[in-house]
């Protein structure tokens, strides 16, 4: 287990954020008697202001998780990711990029909040009320973005005053904890792989197609392509066990699948046919779906 305590580190990024909205108790009762409802069960929320920023500020959190987190980490427990450490610059790399935006897209919020606030004024007439709304400086705290990075934890950290005997259970604990964090972490990439080339297999078949309630045919995405590689570029690091099946997917990507063309594959009908069989023979070792 030394080995992986060596290659890989716990990763938690937390994001915080203003809400932008705000529960209004006089809409709610309003609403509930004007539909004869129960007053507690109606909540009316309102947006407090209409601002750009407040919405790619948004988005960016939620490009974090998934394009950052989920994309170069495997899950490992509630908030904390597992990253090796061959992929570290590429995740501090992206991350700084996200961190800029968001500072920026923060400090333009600080310069329109105030102007934001006097049309939130006028759009939200009867229903604006001035004690709803923070201080610029206060909405702006409400923005931040912090990474923790912790090492796995290793059982010889365990120095406590305890009989040997309970000692060794507490080292025991540990290992078997980690062993069976890490055989999950490995199940998710496993499993990551299958959905990625299951998508493209599907992309595939369906190119040309057109399903009965569909405007137009199915056409095979860049996007799919664009997974695969970069699915063969990262996999070799995630595979931190050294998991022979994923060792074997991963050098089938790489020799195989890496420099796919999705123009090619659009117009060359063998060509896809070919792809897709190859996709189905990597799947095939990992789980035995296709025998």
């Amino acid at each position: 287990m030394s080995k992986i305590q060596e290659n890989a580190l716990l990763v938690k990024v937390q994001i915080k954020k203003w809400s932008n909205t705000k529960r209004d108790a006089n809409l709610s009762d309003e609403l509930a008697i004007a539909k004869a409802a129960r007053t507690e069960l109606i909540r009316v929320n309102k947006t407090l202001i209409d601002s750009p920023q407040v919405k790619a500020l948004s988005k960016i959190g939620g490009q974090i998780t998934n394009n950052i987190l989920r994309r170069l980490c495997v899950p490992w427990d509630d908030g904390v990711h597992l990253l090796t450490v061959d992929l570290i610059d590429k995740f501090e790399d992206e991350l700084r990029k996200k961190r800029d935006y968001w500072d920026e897209l923060v400090r333009e919020l600080g310069d329109e909040y105030e102007a934001q606030v006097n049309r939130a004024r006028i759009a939200l007439g009867d229903a604006f009320d001035e004690s709803d709304y923070p201080s610029r400086d206060d909405v702006m705290s409400r923005y931040s973005i912090s990474v923790e990075y912790r090492p796995l934890p290793e059982s010889n950290d365990i120095r406590v005053n305890l009989p040997q005997h309970k000692l060794d259970q507490l080292k025991s604990d540990v290992e078997s904890q980690v062993t069976s964090r890490v055989e999950q972490a490995m199940e998710t990439v496993h499993d990551r792989v299958v959905d990625t080339l299951q998508s493209l297999i599907e992309g595939l078949e369906r190119h040309g197609q057109k399903g009965d309630d569909a405007k137009r045919a199915s056409k095979f995405s860049d996007n799919t392509v664009n997974k695969i590689s970069e699915l063969a570029d990262i996999l070799p690091a995630l595979n931190i066990t050294g998991d022979p099946k994923l060792t074997s997917a991963s050098n089938d990507l790489l020799t195989k699948l890496r420099d796919l063309d999705a123009d090619e594959l659009r117009t060359d009908e063998t060509k896809r046919q070919s792809t897709a069989e190859t996709a189905k023979s990597i799947v095939n070792n990992l789980t035995g779906f296709f025998d």
